[in-house]
């Protein structure tokens, strides 16, 4: 991936909401799963270091609302609410570290209630 091309490159988080928001919107076959995977490497650049890869709610969000259409991406109701309730998890998580721009918010918490209930 891109991201791995150099290490003189350190993607900000606009760079990372750049790519998730370009992937979810291509609706290609595993996107949403790449897209989950961008928000975990961003996770992990930022707690590496990184200060500008800042995690925020929209790349959460914008994943999370994709995700809620599963059915229209070929992702079980299963697999839906697994990767919601795992993206509210990785919120949570920033949040409780400090970084309360990726606090969840009422939107998270419905498209994640509503994966579940759905499963």
């Amino acid at each position: 991936s891109f991201m791995e091309m150099s290490p003189l490159i350190n993607p900000d988080s606009a760079s990372y909401n750049i790519l998730i928001t370009a992937l979810l919107k291509s609706g290609a076959k595993g996107s949403v799963e790449q897209a989950l995977n961008v928000l975990r490497r961003q996770e992990k650049s930022y707690n590496c270091g990184n200060h500008a890869a800042k995690p925020e709610a929209y790349g959460y969000n914008a994943v999370l609302t994709s995700v809620s259409k599963g059915d229209e991406l070929s992702i079980s109701a299963e697999k839906s609410a697994e990767m919601a309730y795992e993206i509210l998890k990785m919120m949570e998580k920033q949040e409780k570290i400090g970084n309360l721009g990726a606090a969840p918010d009422i939107i998270a918490y419905n498209i994640t209630l509503k994966a579940l209930a759905n499963a």
